[in-house]
């Protein structure tokens, strides 16, 4: 059960964070230059890509010369610094607090819990906006489209362990 909770936790930071890199990008991005988002989430989604392959591809070739404790200590040491680097970015300039409490404020008066108001304006509004631009059909479709594509996201990323067996790394 340990092992399943955790499992949990961390699919739970990972789709967190995606969320979070794609709140970021749309925030900074400035409002004249819109037409070009498409392009930076084009480019978001090459530096994905490279950032869970290269690190890899990387490990595999230095792990003979400078070997696996060598390599964890190389990979440790990149992510530290790409710690630092995001800890310096600064947030977006943005009304966000305020309209969420404003919203917040809005749903107590009507349920009279805080708790309850916070999740209507933070999980449920989302969705029903989601259904209302987009219709319930072409939503679910969408939903749908997301989380088969993201299965096959995470049956790659095991096959491709099986794969480098099979072309001799160890």
């Amino acid at each position: 059960i340990f092992a399943s909770l955790l499992a949990l936790c961390i699919a739970t930071a990972s789709a967190t964070q995606d969320i979070a890199i794609d709140a970021f990008r749309i925030d900074t991005f400035p409002k004249s230059e819109e037409s070009k988002l498409p392009q930076a989430s084009a480019m978001a989604v090459i530096g994905w890509w490279t950032g869970y392959s290269l690190p890899g591809y990387l490990a595999f070739v230095n792990a003979d010369t400078i070997g696996w404790n060598g390599v964890y200590y190389g990979m440790a040491a990149v992510v530290v610094v790409l710690m630092v680097f995001t800890l310096l970015v600064g947030e977006p300039v943005t009304q966000r607090e305020k309209l969420q409490s404003e919203a917040e404020q809005r749903h107590k008066e009507v349920v009279g819990s805080k708790l309850v108001a916070w999740f209507t304006v933070t999980v449920v509004e989302p969705f029903l906006d989601f259904f209302n631009r987009n219709g319930v059909r072409v939503a679910i479709t969408l939903l749908l489209f997301v989380f088969l594509f993201k299965i096959g996201e995470a049956f790659l990323g095991r096959m491709s362990i099986a794969f480098y067996k099979d072309i001799g790394f160890s």
